[in-house]
């Protein structure tokens, strides 16, 4: 779970987005992996900058093609992402 969430600020700062939340725990599994990762105020709400730290590159494919992302396209038995 924490892992997606990392996934997901890495997208908004790569487009330069601003973000404050807090991380929410369904179970144990997932606060014990946050703490693993240095996460100790379980209840605190973050700024992006706190959760990305430096540089972050983010990259992405669609399914099908949109105005912001190429699909995968499917020649024989390969699938092709293109950037």
């Amino acid at each position: 779970m924490v892992l997606k969430v990392l996934l997901l600020h890495a997208a908004l700062d790569a487009y330069d987005c601003h973000f404050q939340g807090r991380f929410i725990f369904d179970n144990e599994k997932d606060i014990n992996e946050a703490k693993s990762m240095g996460i100790t105020d379980l209840n605190k709400k973050y700024e992006l900058n706190e959760i990305v730290k430096g540089d972050s590159l983010f990259c992405a494919s669609g399914i099908t093609s949109s105005e912001v992302l190429n699909g995968i396209i499917i020649e024989e038995d390969k699938f092709i992402v293109k950037l």
